[in-house]
């Protein structure tokens, strides 16, 4: 899911912090690190969206115009190769697929949470980054898109 936003003047940074903020809420274990425009957030381990994968986090941009990009990266599983798929499914196929289908329950339950928290977020530090606030210009309208 990546969701855009323009005209809000928000401090990246600032925005950064919340975000990491709501994940250690949710007991993810956290890595911040420092892109060439932005800053990308991996998380995993929560105890609360037990997932199976790596959620990532990237943000992008300058404050008037900057993009959220939220992906999981799954983990890879080795198939049971070795024996014939007959057995494989008899002796835990079922599991596995239950498993990924509550993975994946989960996966939407938090893109839906934290959207709805980066949104909260943006509209809180509007205009945080300093210079132009957009409530001071009556020609400026704030926007947001997302693709996912």
């Amino acid at each position: 899911m990546e969701r855009a936003w323009s005209k809000r003047n928000v401090d990246l940074r600032l925005l950064k912090d919340n975000i990491n903020e709501f994940l250690e809420n949710n007991d993810f274990d956290v890595t911040i690190n420092e892109t060439g425009g932005g800053y990308q957030l991996l998380a995993s381990g929560s105890t609360t969206y037990v997932m199976k994968g790596e959620v990532s986090i990237v943000i992008r941009g300058k404050p008037d115009e900057f993009t959220v990009n939220l992906e999981l990266q799954r983990k890879r599983r080795e198939r049971f190769l070795s024996l014939p798929m007959t057995l494989t499914a008899f002796f835990g196929f079922g599991y596995f697929l239950l498993e990924d289908f509550k993975s994946d329950e989960t996966w939407l339950k938090f893109k839906k949470d934290f959207k709805e928290h980066a949104d909260r977020i943006v509209t809180q530090l509007g205009g945080s980054a300093g210079s132009c606030h957009a409530e001071d210009d009556p020609n400026r309208t704030q926007e947001s898109t997302e693709k996912t």
